[in-house]
């Protein structure tokens, strides 16, 4: 028997390469998320089905680069790089004391693609 939320398949690729070692480094990973079998809806006021019967597949991409110098290293990348978002995580989500009201039902990510950056400090072995 599937379970509700759980998607049918996963995959995962991850590629790292650095062609200078020691200095710099590129790393990039690409998730596939399967589609996954929703619970039985409800009917709304409207006829209209509350959610579908089943989530689409989607993917995501995560990246980094990275500079190592002696004492620190800098980095920068994002995630979620296709920018997916799951279009109504919550059903009825004006209306919180609603009989229609569901926040149950997130099978993908809520945000977009997110960037960052940082600064890593190396203690003991030096490169």
């Amino acid at each position: 028997m599937r379970k509700p939320l759980v998607s049918r398949y996963k995959g995962l690729l991850s590629l790292s390469y650095s062609p200078l070692p020691g200095l710099w480094q590129f790393d990039t990973t690409l998730q596939l998320n399967g589609s996954s079998d929703m619970p039985t809806a409800y009917e709304m006021a409207d006829g209209t089905p509350s959610w579908e019967s089943r989530s689409p597949a989607f993917a995501q991409l995560s990246a980094q680069v990275t500079r190592r110098f002696r004492h620190f290293s800098i980095y920068f990348g994002g995630e979620n790089l296709t920018n997916y978002r799951q279009k109504r995580p919550i059903v009825d989500a004006g209306r919180p004391w609603g009989t229609n009201f569901e926040p149950t039902l997130v099978w993908g990510p809520v945000s977009g693609a997110m960037f960052y950056a940082g600064i890593r400090l190396n203690f003991g072995k030096h490169l």
